[in-house]
């Protein structure tokens, strides 16, 4: 948009090893997967050094593997900082810092919550 607001996705997966905190012997690999909704704001939009806040939020799907496979759904939300390196009027190569957030609920209704801290490099494209 001209005002700087930005709209856009993101589908992403992870791999985690996980382990209980609470003493138990809950220990395996994971397979993460979100579907969020970014809503981005841009700072010196006419400038070739952009930069940028944004706010994100989805749903994700944990596929735990251990002695026991267990799914578990719920959702994710997220804010990101960085700067976005103007390539073309089309094209950016952006680098920035993201703050993740997940919340899932196990079968008898447990609350189960993770955070990440991502450095991330990502290609901008306008459409």
């Amino acid at each position: 948009f001209d005002n700087g607001l930005a709209v856009g996705g993101e589908i992403l997966f992870q791999e985690w090893k996980v382990q209980s905190d609470t003493g138990g012997s809950f220990a395996g690999d994971a397979n993460v997967y979100h579907a969020n909704v970014i809503g981005k704001y841009i700072f010196l939009r006419d400038g070739s050094v952009q930069p940028y806040v944004s706010l994100g939020v989805g749903v994700s799907r944990i596929s735990v593997h251990s002695s026991t496979d267990v799914i578990l759904r719920g959702h994710s939300y997220q804010g990101a900082a960085g700067i976005s390196f103007i390539l073309s009027n089309k094209m950016g190569l952006s680098l920035g810092y993201k703050k993740g957030y997940v919340s899932v609920d196990d079968d008898p209704g447990n609350e189960i919550k993770s955070h990440t801290d991502t450095l991330q490099l990502g290609l901008d494209i306008k459409f």
